[in-house]
């Protein structure tokens, strides 16, 4: 079981949204939105214990302990994603790439989008320009 999975997306050369989630065990959530997001500054909130066990179920499917990924490809003005877990034994396990480079890439951004998704940043994440359209 995780500790803790932290999630964070840098800068990039336009108006990528940069910020930082970290999800506890118990379904405490932090957030810190940098720039680009719709709340910036830090909030926090909570979900549920289903939720924490569909993304522990998610970590298991994706094999996120025992992953390796080798970049291929940097690009100085992509954004990339850092996601680092710690699991109760204290392993801790992080993994930065960039946006949808290749297929492995492109693996790792659903797996991500679908981290998100039950952990539930679209509110804070959504810019004034997308809410719009």
């Amino acid at each position: 079981m995780f500790k803790s999975i932290s999630l964070e997306r840098t800068v990039c050369l336009g108006s990528c949204p940069i910020y930082k989630v970290v999800l506890f065990a118990d379904g405490t959530v932090f957030w810190e939105g940098e720039a680009f997001v719709h709340c910036l500054g830090n909030h926090e909130w909570m979900i549920s214990t289903n939720s924490v066990e569909s993304i522990q179920q998610l970590l298991d499917r994706f094999d996120f302990r025992s992953f390796t990924y080798e970049p291929v490809l940097w690009m100085e003005d992509l954004p990339s994603c850092m996601i680092t877990v710690e699991y109760m034994d204290d392993e801790i396990i992080v993994l930065d790439h960039p946006y949808g480079i290749t297929e492995v890439d492109k693996h790792i951004t659903t797996f991500e989008k679908a981290l998100e998704y039950l952990i539930g940043t679209a509110p804070y994440v959504r810019s004034e320009n997308k809410r719009r359209s």
